[in-house]
């Protein structure tokens, strides 16, 4: 029986190591574990530490808004559209009154020429009527 209760003892004891053998690798997978939390929480932390950092520094900034960037010159590119339609009217009145006169100049050009004729015509009669009184 004592060999039966010695080989029972050592059977436990095998068993024991085994299990301590077991539990330390276990101890070992969990500070594995442990320490990889922590250095994703630190990792997390630093993430969001760096992005609170940046939303203070939009906040801050000294730059304006966009929209005060692009009011102005909004309101600028309107009075620039304003002054080119101005403009553009400006050019065909100036079209108009240019086609105006041309056609007055024609006219005039047409009234010389009736006029000349007329001239020469009667430039002929006086001669005509020099030579007749001769």
């Amino acid at each position: 029986m004592k060999l039966e209760l010695s080989g029972e003892v050592s059977r436990m004891e095998e068993k024991l190591k085994l299990t301590e053998s077991l539990l330390e690798y276990k101890n070992v997978e969990i500070k594995k574990i442990n320490d990889e939390k922590k250095a994703l929480m630190a990792a997390q932390f630093a993430a969001e530490a760096t992005l609170r950092r940046v939303h203070a520094a939009q906040k801050d900034d000294d730059m304006p808004p966009i929209e005060a960037i692009l009011a102005p010159l909004e309101a600028e590119l309107k009075l620039a559209r304003q002054e080119i339609a101005k403009l553009q009217d400006d050019n065909k009145a100036l079209d108009r009154l240019t086609k105006s006169k041309e056609a007055a100049l024609h006219e005039a050009e047409r009234t010389v020429q009736v006029a000349l004729a007329k001239a020469s015509m009667v430039d002929d009669l006086q001669n005509k009527n020099q030579e007749l009184m001769k």
